[in-house]
C-alpha cells in the first residue's frame, strides 16, 4: 500500500521543479540588461557588479537580454538600448493605448550596430560616460544660473515697488 505522504512529497517535488524552472526565467545574471516592455517602456537597467543583490527575479513586464560578452558589452549593450536608433524603432512596434505594450516578438527585427571589437565598444562607452558628466556639469550651471536671475527678478521687483529703484540719467 502507498503511503499518501511520500506521493503527496513526490508531487510537491515534482511542482517545486516546474516552479523553479518557470522562475529561473525571470532570474537575472550578472550583466544581464533589462528593458521595461509595459507601461512606461523602454526604462533599461544593468544588473552589474555594483547592484549589491544577488537573487533579483523580473515581473511580466520587463525584458532580459543577456548578452554574449565575448561579442558584445553589457554597457554598450544598454547604451545602444538607450540610443535614439532603438528609440526610434521601438516608437514604431509600441501598440496599445490604455497600456502601451511592446510586443517582444518585434524586437527581432531591431536593427543596430555593434562594433566587432570590444575594446571599439568599451572607448564608445567611455566617450557617452565623459559626454554625459559634463552635460550634467553644464546643466547644474545653467539651472544655478537660471535660479540666481530669478533671485534677481525678485530682488529688482521689491525694489521697484518699494520705490528703491532709480532710473539712471544717460550721459551724453
Amino acid at each position: 500500500m502507498l503511503d499518501p505522504l511520500d506521493l503527496s512529497l513526490t508531487l510537491q517535488c515534482s511542482s517545486v521543479k516546474q516552479k523553479t524552472k518557470q522562475w529561473e526565467k525571470g532570474k537575472l545574471k550578472r550583466n544581464d540588461v533589462v528593458m521595461t516592455t509595459r507601461g512606461t517602456i523602454g526604462n533599461l537597467g544593468v544588473y552589474n557588479s555594483d547592484v549589491e543583490f544577488d537573487n533579483i527575479r523580473i515581473n511580466s513586464g520587463m525584458l532580459i537580454f543577456r548578452p554574449n560578452l565575448k561579442q558584445i558589452t553589457s554597457e554598450y549593450l544598454f547604451e545602444i538600448l538607450r540610443s535614439g536608433i532603438i528609440k526610434e524603432q521601438i516608437r514604431k512596434q509600441v501598440t496599445g493605448a490604455a497600456q502601451p505594450q511592446l510586443p517582444i516578438k518585434t524586437l527581432v527585427n531591431f536593427v543596430f550596430p555593434v562594433p566587432k571589437s570590444l575594446k571599439e565598444q568599451q572607448a564608445i562607452v567611455q566617450k557617452l560616460d565623459a559626454l554625459s558628466k559634463e552635460t550634467k556639469k553644464l546643466e547644474a550651471i545653467y539651472t544655478q544660473k537660471i535660479n540666481d536671475l530669478e533671485e534677481l527678478k525678485k530682488s529688482v521687483l521689491q525694489k521697484a515697488f518699494s520705490g528703491e529703484l532709480k532710473t539712471a540719467t544717460a550721459l551724453v
